[in-house]
């Protein structure tokens, strides 16, 4: 018989800086890897640059992709400019990051 392939994407998931943010969601994935092939595609904004590590924890495939946000800006138009890159960000460039690092 074989085994189903359980991809997670999370918008929550422990790293060496925050340990025990998205606990939960480790906890499950090694729970189905009982009874599946579990990996994990994690996508986050981090201000050091844009990587993609991989690596296997307790059993489960786990990919890192960062990309880039932008700086803060403290005026207006600095403003309006984040919120839009924001905005694409999350629409676009996390999506083809994380295809792109699956």
């Amino acid at each position: 018989m074989r085994r189903a392939k359980v991809l997670i994407v999370p918008s929550w998931y422990p790293s060496p800086d925050s340990p025990t943010a998205g606990i939960f969601i480790h906890q499950q994935a090694q729970a189905l890897c009982g009874v599946a092939d579990v990996a994990v595609l994690y996508v986050r904004e981090t201000p050091i640059g844009a990587t993609v590590r991989a690596a296997a924890e307790d059993g489960i495939s786990i990919v890192r992709a960062d990309i880039e946000m932008p700086p803060r800006s403290r005026t207006i138009p600095g403003r309006m400019r984040a919120v839009a890159t924001n905005l694409f960000n999350r629409f676009f460039t996390y999506r083809r990051e994380g295809l792109s690092a699956f």
